[in-house]
């Protein structure tokens, strides 16, 4: 099985923004409950791909 990194993380550099594997992008964090389901719909779209 790959492996498979997911990370939602600030910062002070770059802002807000997300790693899935080795691809970076924006993330505009807004609250824990839209951060909790942003990550469950990258998990989903992961699992199906």
């Amino acid at each position: 099985m790959e492996n498979v990194e997911l990370d939602m993380t600030t910062n002070a550099q770059k802002g807000d923004n997300k790693h899935i594997n080795s691809h970076e992008s924006d993330y505009n964090f807004t609250s824990i409950d839209k951060l909790l389901e942003d990550f469950e719909k990258d998990i989903e779209t992961w699992s199906e791909s």
